[in-house]
């Protein structure tokens, strides 16, 4: 009788656990999907990624992997490549209004700097993510959130150009550390979200270009100059937008 009891009992205890794995696993699942589907809307072009864990004690999610695909036109496949993201989430915001996401590492970021012409990818990307800050309604259910706390750890800038000897060069580019995003009552939508988290990336991987004894022609030169300068100015036009 107790051999049975406890048989049943261990079985009971397997049942539970394997519900909880499900649960968690179906967590990091829901977190995939949704960051990439939300940020092809956002960015108007494929996002991908990696596997995602979840840790329901500590709120800490790890990716194994992000891209962002180039705008239409360009010749690279991929505008931008983390090589893992981790977020610290406090658990106990996810069923609440406003996510609390305590902190945001992204490692060994990539980003290619494709010119072509009179334009280049990293424009059109920003001027895509502009568009849907702009226009995209809130949805139904979406949350809002809160970032304390981001760092892109130091990464590589490819410059991708017909001007280039080889085509393309590579450059280091430096550690970014961004401000908090959001507050912890109201938060940012989401396509205020990836604005804020992308555009002052985009605004340092152009400086970095600029910056470093990169083989590049006038007119590549001029091309990225122009673009920080346009980036500069929709940080500060969006600033005033959003503050509103």
């Amino acid at each position: 009788m107790q051999r049975g009891l406890t048989i049943i009992i261990a079985l009971f205890l397997l049942a539970f656990c394997a519900v909880v794995i499900t649960i968690y696993v179906s967590i990091g699942s829901v977190i995939g999907e949704t960051l990439a589907a939300r940020g092809q809307e956002i960015t108007q072009t494929p996002v991908s990624v990696g596997e995602v864990e979840y840790s329901a004690n500590t709120g800490l999610t790890s990716i194994a992997g992000m891209t962002i695909k180039n705008p239409a036109g360009f010749k690279d496949l991929q505008a931008i490549n983390f090589q893992a993201v981790e977020l610290l989430i406090d658990p106990e915001t996810l069923n609440t209004p406003v996510i609390h996401v305590k902190a945001v590492t992204i490692k060994s970021p990539e980003i290619i700097y494709d010119i072509q012409n009179d334009t280049d990818n990293l424009r059109t990307l920003r001027r895509q993510i502009e568009y849907s800050l702009k226009n995209n309604r809130p949805k139904a259910g979406d949350k809002r959130f809160y970032v304390e706390n981001v760092v892109f750890n130091p990464g590589t800038l490819v410059v991708s150009s017909a001007n280039l000897t080889g085509n393309k060069s590579t450059a280091a580019l430096p550690e970014v550390k961004l401000p908090a995003i959001g507050t912890r009552n109201e938060g940012v939508t989401p396509e205020r979200l990836v604005y804020e988290l992308i555009v002052p990336l985009l605004r340092e991987t152009t400086l970095a270009a600029l910056n470093t004894d990169l083989p590049l022609d006038d007119q590549a030169r001029n091309l990225l100059s122009g673009a920080l300068d346009e980036t500069e100015k929709a940080i500060e036009l969006f600033k005033g937008i959003l503050n509103q």
